[in-house]
């Protein structure tokens, strides 16, 4: 039996420290990898995997939301264990856009190997990242941590403005307070706090959002 992770948050660092790329093949490196290989800042895929899946790659399993791997890859269409009888059936939820097929699609690589390949899973993500941030920025990267809030906003695919700002602004709390944890399989993952990082909230209105439906008034 795996020991438990351990989750503490991660002190405060300097620009020249605050990111430790990791041992070759460790889960560490794979993020350092895919980082460099798509323009995406190591620190922003971290804060998006510590989220969505707390570093953990969790086999072929998805999760509540149809998403798998490290960073929660999601699918139109899923197959979850029905909790009336017990039995497999297949769920559907909607979504701006299925970032797994998405990603298969931009990588050229099967979903199933995404679901499930650690280092293709993040890749994919960070594929992703750079093309929504391209997207919001006229073909561009952005020049700061803080302008990559719309591609974070965009990789929820949620369909409510206000539901894909929180994504975001939890991704950003997490780029602010850092975490540190050993995964269930031993690896040493850490996000050192960047406590300056400043959110470029006003992107997300270019994603084109609805709004969340007014709950009904109280009756006189």
């Amino acid at each position: 039996i795996s020991a438990p992770a351990v989750v503490t948050a991660a002190p405060a660092a300097t620009a020249t420290t605050r990111f430790s790329p990791g041992p070759a093949g460790t889960r560490m490196a794979m993020f350092t990898a895919a980082a460099r290989e798509y323009g995406v800042p190591a620190s922003i895929l971290l804060a998006i995997g510590y989220n969505e899946s707390r570093w953990e790659s969790h086999g072929s399993t998805p999760s509540a939301d149809g998403g798998y791997g490290v960073m929660n890859l999601t699918a139109k269409t899923f197959t979850v264990t029905s909790e009336q009888n017990g039995k497999p059936e297949r769920v559907s939820l909607a979504k701006t856009h299925y970032t797994l097929d998405e990603a298969s699609r931009l990588l050229h690589v099967p979903a199933a190997t995404l679901e499930t390949d650690d280092a293709d899973n993040i890749r994919g993500a960070a594929a992703l990242l750079a093309r929504y941030a391209r997207q919001l920025g006229g073909g561009h990267l952005p020049a700061t941590l803080g302008g990559w809030y719309g591609a974070v906003a965009a990789y929820s695919g949620d369909t409510q403005r206000q539901t894909a700002q929180r994504f975001a602004d939890d991704v950003f709390s997490t780029l602010r307070g850092g975490a540190a944890l050993v995964t269930s399989d031993g690896q040493r993952m850490r996000l050192a706090a960047d406590p300056g990082v400043r959110p470029d909230r006003a992107m997300i209105g270019q994603l084109g959002l609805r709004p969340e439906p007014r709950s009904a008034e109280p009756a006189d």
